[in-house]
């Protein structure tokens, strides 16, 4: 048996997203701050764009996009911070507020995987 190993390369299978559409995303996620479930779609949307090589090529031809990313970022976390805090303070019941936090969630995830897997990823490329 022979350890042979073959890499293919492949064409990229999408475009490089372009800086306003990905800014639009996170802007429109500050906009719906108050419906967290509208937010987290935006904020998804935006972690999509960003995504694998193309993501990476977009953040790295223009690192003032990262920048701004982690500037719209910050609001959104305080967004996320202050409906959690409020929530705590609610006089709610458990299933309502089981699905108060499992909104608020979504938003943290969403923020934390472009924070954390995307622009991490293109400043290490970067």
């Amino acid at each position: 048996m022979c350890g042979i190993v073959v890499v293919l390369s492949r064409p990229p299978g999408r475009a490089v997203p372009g800086r306003d559409e990905v800014l639009a995303c996170l802007d429109a996620a500050i906009d719906a701050a108050d419906d967290p479930d509208r937010a987290a779609g935006f904020l998804e949307r935006a972690d999509d764009l960003l995504r694998g090589d193309a993501g990476i090529v977009a953040m790295v031809r223009d690192a003032g996009m990262r920048g701004s990313i982690a500037t719209r970022l910050d609001v959104i976390d305080r967004a996320a911070e202050s409906a959690a805090a409020a929530l705590e303070d609610a006089v709610v019941g458990s299933a309502d507020r089981d699905a108060a936090w499992a909104r608020i969630s979504r938003v943290r995830d969403a923020a934390w995987s472009l924070r954390r897997d995307r622009l991490r990823a293109a400043e290490s490329v970067g």
